[in-house]
Parts: C-alpha cells; sequence; structure tokens
C-alpha cells in the first residue's frame, strides 16, 4: 500500500506521467566474518533497506524516463515512498523539452548524480593497482594540486549507520579517518597490502574499496558558484 507508484499523490504536482518501469523495496541483513593465517578473525554485521522507483513522462509526443531512489542503514533513515515517486515524477518529467546548445565555452553544474562518477574516476585513478601498472591520468601525483584549492576529500570509515562504513578492509587492516585531498592537494593513494608492496608503501586499509568518501568545499567556493548560477539566470 505504501509503493511509490501508489504514492505521491499522482506523482505529487507532475501530471506527465504516462508510465511506470516499476518500484521495488529491499531490505537486507548481512554478517561477514575474514580470518587469516596471521591469526586475525573478527567480523560484523550490517543491514541496508532501500525504495526506487522508474518512470516515463510524456508530452508532445516525446518520452522520457528516469528514477529515483533511497538507501540507508536504518529504515527510519529513508526517504518516504510518496517522496521517491515524486522525485522520479520530477526528474523523468524535467527531461522533457530538452534540446542542445550553441557551440559555447561555459562553466558547466554537475548533479550530484553525475558528480558522484567523476569522483569514482578520481578513486580509480588513485587506486595503488593503476599507480604499479601506470595506467592512470593521475600517475605519481600525491603532493600535487589535482583539484581547486577550495576542495577536500576525506575517508571516514566509522560513521555511524554509514552505507560503507567498516572496521576494516578487505584483508583484515584496520580502517582509519584519512585525509584523500587537503585545499586541492592529493595526500596520498587507496591501498591493498599488495598494490602497497608493489609501491614500497605501506597498506592504507582499503583492499576493497574507500569507505564513505566525504567532500568538502569552502563556504567561499559554494557563495561563488551561487553568484555564477545567478548570473547565468539573469543573462539567459
Amino acid at each position: 500500500d505504501r509503493s511509490p507508484l501508489r504514492a505521491g499523490g499522482r506523482w505529487g504536482a507532475e501530471t506527465r506521467i504516462a508510465n511506470s518501469e516499476g518500484a521495488s523495496v529491499s531490505s537486507q541483513r548481512h554478517t561477514g566474518v575474514y580470518g587469516n593465517s596471521l591469526g586475525f578473525l573478527a567480523g560484523y554485521s550490517g543491514t541496508s533497506h532501500s525504495i526506487s522507483c522508474s518512470l516515463i513522462a510524456q508530452e508532445a509526443g516525446q518520452m522520457q524516463r528516469d528514477y529515483w531512489y533511497t538507501t540507508a542503514r536504518d529504515p527510519a533513515a529513508l526517504e518516504s515512498p510518496e517522496a521517491v515517486g515524486a522525485a522520479a515524477a520530477r526528474r523523468a518529467a524535467a527531461r522533457l523539452g530538452s534540446r542542445k546548445i550553441t557551440t559555447r565555452r561555459a562553466p558547466v553544474i554537475f548533479s550530484p548524480e553525475t558528480a558522484r562518477g567523476l569522483f569514482q574516476h578520481f578513486i580509480g585513478a588513485i587506486r595503488g593497482t593503476s599507480q604499479y601498472r601506470k595506467a592512470s591520468f593521475l600517475l605519481d601525483a600525491a603532493g600535487e594540486q589535482v583539484f581547486p584549492a577550495f576542495l577536500a576529500l576525506s575517508e571516514r570509515p566509522h560513521i555511524l549507520k554509514g552505507l560503507a562504513s567498516a572496521p576494516f578492509d578487505a584483508e583484515g587492516a584496520a580502517t582509519h579517518d584519512r585525509e584523500l585531498v587537503a585545499n586541492g592537494v592529493l595526500k596520498g593513494y587507496v591501498l591493498g597490502s599488495y598494490s602497497a608492496r608493489r609501491l614500497g608503501l605501506k597498506t592504507t586499509g582499503n583492499a576493497g574499496g574507500i569507505h564513505n568518501l566525504m567532500v568538502g568545499a569552502s563556504g567561499h567556493a559554494a557563495d561563488a558558484l551561487r553568484d555564477r548560477v545567478r548570473l547565468l539566470q539573469d543573462s539567459g
């Protein structure tokens, strides 16, 4: 009865939804245990919950699809099915009427969903495997400016109810808070034990990936971005 397909007051205020590709609800509990010949044996349990919805909007013969989802460790932290359905409707309808722009130089503001993909490429470039294989566009870039000075990236693996929180990595190495980028400067790589040995370094507790990547920026940068957006809107 609380499916996103029945929620949102007919998709909130959106009236251009023509069809649905479905909705899903998931609730899982898992336990992982890791042991090795060095005497390490430990495990931990976790939960994950999610709601998703995919919709098709139609107007003037054009059809566009988009989706929305919410996921959390604690079901109480999920967005409501109504909110998920309404967000999917807004996103699908927002694609209607899209058009090409003329060739130009212009600032680009990425949506959070797109920005996440860009940071995934960055993490891939600073992984130890990419470094020792010399297959990275950021080869040997530790200590170099790789982002604007206002940007900071950090790893916080012990956040309560964090989606990627973990006390140890896939090799049993302890995870810890660390700064990956400070003032735009790359502080180090993402290493498991094997890639660390290949590079003559120590593991960073990242066998299996990053644990809760946090993105930060100075308030001045956010203010400047808002000013730029207002300028573009005023100029058309």
